[in-house]
């Protein structure tokens, strides 16, 4: 067995509660520009969410909400704090166990035009583009002025890419 299987293997994810506050705040200031989230025009707090946190030898290591709106399953937000080696594809199962139970047929994701992680994450677990928005991300920054205007390696950030994965 791999060290990154073995990893992957000593992940768990289990509901998140009171106790993991203070912990989800300062990761969506750290890493989110503060508590409150916008994604396809709707501003909302990933903490007032259904959310989950993956642990790894008793670590908090990720964190991930969902989001149900008109019957439609949406990640309201998805971290890994430990990339490569499974956090955010066992944070991914438990959404989709979550949207089946809330009787949904699909999950859907949000990302933006410059994350290109992002982009083969939901690739490599089988999402498909269903939509790309010219501009979302410029509408946004009305309701969230923290969202950075270029990523880190000078790409603009303008639009909204939505992927979907049938479960």
């Amino acid at each position: 067995m791999t060290e990154d299987r073995a990893l992957a293997d000593a992940i768990a994810v289990r509901a998140s509660s009171e106790a993991d506050d203070a912990w989800l705040e300062r990761l969506l200031d750290e890493h989110w520009g503060g508590a409150f989230q916008v994604a396809n025009g709707e501003r909302y707090r990933p903490a007032d969410l259904p959310g989950f946190v993956a642990e790894l030898a008793g670590s908090r290591v990720g964190y991930a909400a969902i989001r149900v709106v008109d019957g439609v399953a949406w990640i309201g937000l998805i971290h890994s704090l430990r990339e490569g080696i499974g956090v955010g594809s066992a944070l991914v199962e438990v959404l989709v166990a979550a949207a089946r139970g809330d009787g949904c047929s699909a999950l859907r994701a949000i990302t933006t035009n410059d994350n290109v992680r992002a982009k083969g994450f939901y690739a490599r677990l089988g999402f498909r583009l269903r939509e790309v928005r010219p501009g979302e991300v410029t509408r946004s920054r009305i309701m969230k002025p923290s969202i950075p205007l270029t990523s880190e390696d000078g790409v603009a950030i303008t639009d909204e890419l939505e992927y979907e994965l049938d479960i």
